[in-house]
């Protein structure tokens, strides 16, 4: 366990993520590490024909401050969990693709922990998966979180 110091958490909002959340908080608390949560903003694109130049740029800047925002007030809940427990919690906005922003922030920890839908194998290529994307890719160990299956005991 001392080789996972730095830990890494993708979050988007989701109850799954918040739960890969609390599994990683656990995590760090036994052994003495650094929690970094990561909530990536993928660019607004807008292709309405009633917008031109410049005011298309206003409105992408305008949808995009309040979505910093707004996920700024959404990541102060994860430092403040991390306040109860005596853990600081780092916390990342990346602007990107999604897959692609959390396997490049890999190279700087030690281990990822992130939710997964768990979907079979068709609704993955046919959706495309970011957990999977991450599981390939990344420059370090992933952990994934999934719901509790029916028939499995909750722990």
């Amino acid at each position: 366990m001392k080789d996972f110091k730095r830990i890494l958490v993708p979050v988007d909002g989701s109850e799954l993520s918040e739960l890969a959340f609390k599994k990683a908080l656990s995590l760090v608390e036994l052994i003495d590490g650094k929690l970094t949560v990561l909530h990536v903003i993928e660019p607004v694109s807008l292709s309405y024909t009633g917008f031109e130049g410049a005011e298309i740029n206003s409105a992408i800047t305008l949808i995009e401050s309040e979505s910093v925002n707004a996920v700024e007030k959404y990541l102060k809940k994860f430092k403040k969990m991390g306040k109860e427990n005596d853990i600081i919690i780092d916390t990342v906005i990346a602007k990107g693709n999604i897959s692609s922003e959390i396997v490049e922030a890999s190279d700087d920890f030690d281990l990822i922990v992130m939710g997964s839908q768990g979907r079979n194998m068709i609704t993955s290529l046919l959706l495309g998966s970011v957990a999977e994307y991450v599981s390939r890719h990344a420059c370090c160990p992933v952990m994934l979180v999934r719901p509790t299956r029916k028939g499995c005991k909750k722990k």
